[in-house]
C-alpha cells in the first residue's frame, strides 16, 4: 500500500478529479483497467491501465527485499476512439499524437536516471526491440521501437496491437552503471479494455514513414538554418544536394529508420553533431564526409 501512495503522491498528471480512482488504481494490481476521467476544461483521457508488482533485493541492505510498482498505461486524450493517420499538435483531428503509450515505477526519478537503453519483447518471440523513447518527470514514453539488427519496425501503434493479441510484455532497462532492471507484464484481459479506449482503424501500415516525418522536417530545418546555408553558400554546393547526402550518411551509421528517432542537429567546428529524442548525442560525422557523399 505504501508504494501505491508513493504512486498516487507524486504522479505529475493526477488530481482529484482527473485520472483513475484510488480503486481502479488498486484493481490494477490485479488486471487491466479502464479508466475515463477529466473535466469540460481540461479534457476527457480513456485510459488502460495495468500495474505490476517487482520484487528486488534492497542495495543498502543486502538481505532486505523492497517491492515497487510498475505501471503499464495506454491513453488517449481525442475526443473519439478513432484516431485519424495523420500528425500535428496543433491540429483539431483526432490524430496520433492524442496517443500515448508510458511506463514508469513508484521510485520515478530511480527508473530514468542514468537510463541508457530500453529492451522490450513479448513471449513467443525470438526477437527484441530496442525502444525509442522520451522520458519526463519519471516517465518513459514509448515512441517506437526498431528490431535487433534493424530487421525491423514497431510503431506505439504497432506496440498497442501486439499488446492485444500477446500473453506478456517483458521489459528490460539497461543503466550507465552496467546494472539492469527486467520487469513483465501480463497481457491477459489487455484486449477488451484497450479497445475501450482507442479504434486504430484508420492507422495505416505506413508508421515507420509517419514516425520518421519529424524527422525529416528536422533536416529541412537544419539544412535551411543560416549558418548551414552560409556553409554551403560559399562551397557552391546546393541545399538539396547536401541534404540527400546528409541523410544517406546518417542512415548508413543509424540505421534505415533513423529519422523515427534523430530530432536534432548541431554544425560546430566542422562536426554534425546528431540528437535524438531526449536531446542525447548519439553520433557525430565531420561535414567533408558529408560532402564526399554528394553526387
Amino acid at each position: 500500500m505504501k508504494n501505491l501512495f508513493l504512486l498516487l503522491l507524486f504522479l505529475p498528471t493526477l488530481s482529484f478529479g482527473q485520472g483513475p480512482s484510488i480503486k481502479e488504481w488498486e484493481l490494477a494490481k490485479k488486471q487491466w483497467v479502464y479508466s475515463y476521467n477529466g473535466n469540460p476544461i481540461d479534457g476527457h483521457v480513456r485510459q488502460a491501465l495495468r500495474i505490476i508488482k517487482v520484487t528486488q533485493i534492497n542495495e543498502l541492505w543486502e538481505e532486505a527485499q523492497e517491492d515497487i510498482l510498475f505501471v503499464l498505461s495506454i491513453e488517449n486524450s481525442a475526443e473519439s476512439l478513432r484516431i485519424e493517420n495523420g500528425i500535428g499538435g496543433n491540429s483539431d483531428e483526432d490524430n496520433r499524437d492524442d496517443v500515448i503509450v508510458e511506463v514508469y515505477s513508484a521510485s520515478f526519478i530511480e527508473t530514468t536516471i542514468g537510463l541508457n537503453d530500453v529492451l522490450i519483447y513479448f513471449d513467443n518471440e525470438k526477437t527484441y526491440y530496442k525502444v525509442n523513447y522520451t522520458t519526463s518527470g519519471g516517465h518513459i514514453y514509448l515512441f517506437n521501437a526498431i528490431e535487433k539488427n534493424d530487421a525491423g519496425f514497431l510503431s506505439r501503434f504497432d506496440l498497442i496491437e501486439k499488446l492485444k493479441v500477446k500473453n506478456e510484455l517483458f521489459f528490460r532497462f539497461k543503466y550507465s552503471d552496467g546494472t539492469e532492471k527486467n520487469v513483465a507484464f501480463s497481457l491477459k484481459g489487455s484486449s477488451s479494455i484497450i479497445n475501450k479506449v482507442v479504434d486504430l482503424s484508420l492507422i495505416q501500415n505506413e508508421d515507420w514513414i509517419m514516425d520518421g516525418i519529424m524527422g525529416a522536417v528536422a533536416i529541412g530545418y537544419f539544412v535551411n538554418s543560416d549558418k548551414i546555408q552560409n556553409f554551403l553558400s560559399s562551397r557552391e554546393i546546393s541545399t538539396e544536394k547536401f541534404g540527400e547526402s546528409l541523410l544517406k550518411i546518417q542512415n548508413e551509421l543509424l540505421g534505415e529508420y533513423s529519422t523515427a528517432f534523430i530530432k536534432d542537429y548541431e554544425f560546430d567546428n566542422g562536426m554534425i553533431e546528431f540528437y535524438n529524442l531526449n536531446d542525447e548525442l548519439v553520433e557525430k560525422v565531420h561535414y567533408n564526409k558529408i560532402l564526399n557523399a554528394i553526387e
